[in-house]
C-alpha cells in the first residue's frame, strides 16, 4: 500500500516556523548565508518550501535577498533596533487604544488569565534564570492579550513581525531575568489601568515600559559592543 504523501502546506509551515525561530533566537547568525542546500538538510524539506519560506521572511525583514547571490539572515544594527523600537511604540499604542475601546468582560478575563500565567515567572533582582521559552511564551501572550481586539487585524500581524525582530536584540543583550527586574511592575499596572478602562494611564504605562526596556537593552549592546563587526553573536536558544 503506497504511503500517504505529506501535506505540502504543513511542510511549508514547518519550514517557515523553524527558519523564523532559528533566526529569531540567533541560532542562524546575522549575515549568515542561507543556501538552499543548508536549509534543505536542516529542515528535511524540499527546495520549494525552503524558497517560499525565504521569500516570506524577506518580507518580514528577517532575511535579506541579494541580487544573484541568494539569501542571507538579516543584519542587526543600532539603526535597525531604533527603527523597530519606534515602530513598536507607534503600532502598540494604537493597538492598545483600539483594544480598550472594544474591551468587555471577556477581554478582561483573557488579560487577567494571561497575567496570572506570567506572574510566577516575573523577573526579580538577582534572578539568574535565563529568559526561557516558558517566560517568552507567557510574556508575549500577555502583551498580545492586551493588544488584540475582537478580531485578527493587519496591525496585529505587523506587531508580531516587530516582536520577532525585536527579540533578536533582546536575546543578544538581556540573557537573564534580573536585567528586567526594574520594569516587572509595569505588567501589573497595565492590567489595573486597562481593566479600569483608564486609557490615558494605560497608554502612558505601555509607552514607558517599551521605552525603559529598550533603553536598557540598547545600553547593554553599546556597553558590551555586541554589534561591532568582529563581535561573535552567540546563539541564545531559550532553555526549555
Amino acid at each position: 500500500m503506497p504511503r500517504a504523501q505529506a501535506d505540502p502546506l504543513s511542510t511549508g509551515d514547518r519550514v517557515l516556523s523553524g527558519l523564523r525561530e532559528d533566526i529569531r533566537t540567533l541560532s542562524l547568525a546575522p549575515g549568515q548565508k542561507l543556501s538552499a542546500e543548508l536549509l534543505v538538510a536542516r529542515y528535511g524539506a524540499g527546495q520549494s518550501p525552503v524558497r517560499e519560506a525565504l521569500s516570506l521572511l524577506a518580507g518580514e525583514g528577517l532575511v535579506v535577498r541579494e541580487s544573484r547571490r541568494g539569501f542571507r539572515v538579516g543584519p542587526m544594527s543600532l539603526a535597525d533596533l531604533d527603527d523597530v523600537i519606534a515602530a513598536r511604540l507607534t503600532v502598540e499604542l494604537a493597538l492598545l487604544e483600539r483594544s480598550l475601546a472594544q474591551a468587555d468582560a471577556t477581554w478582561d478575563e483573557r488579560v487577567r488569565d494571561a497575567f496570572a500565567d506570567l506572574l510566577p515567572s516575573l523577573q526579580k533582582v538577582g534572578d539568574a534564570r535565563p529568559l526561557d521559552r516558558a517566560w517568552e511564551a507567557n510574556h508575549r501572550r500577555f502583551h498580545f492579550a492586551l493588544l488584540a481586539g475582537s478580531a485578527p487585524s493587519v496591525m496585529m500581524e505587523f506587531c508580531r513581525i516587530l516582536y520577532d525582530r525585536y527579540d533578536r536584540y533582546r536575546l543578544l543583550a538581556i540573557p537573564r531575568r534580573a536585567f528586567l527586574a526594574g520594569v516587572a511592575d509595569d505588567h501589573a499596572e497595565l492590567v489595573e489601568a486597562a481593566c479600569a478602562r483608564d486609557v490615558g494611564r494605560a497608554l502612558a504605562i505601555l509607552r514607558r515600559h517599551i521605552a525603559d526596556t529598550s533603553a536598557m537593552l540598547r545600553a547593554n549592546i553599546v556597553e558590551a559592543d555586541l554589534l561591532s563587526p568582529g563581535a561573535a553573536v552567540e546563539p541564545r536558544d531559550p532553555v526549555v
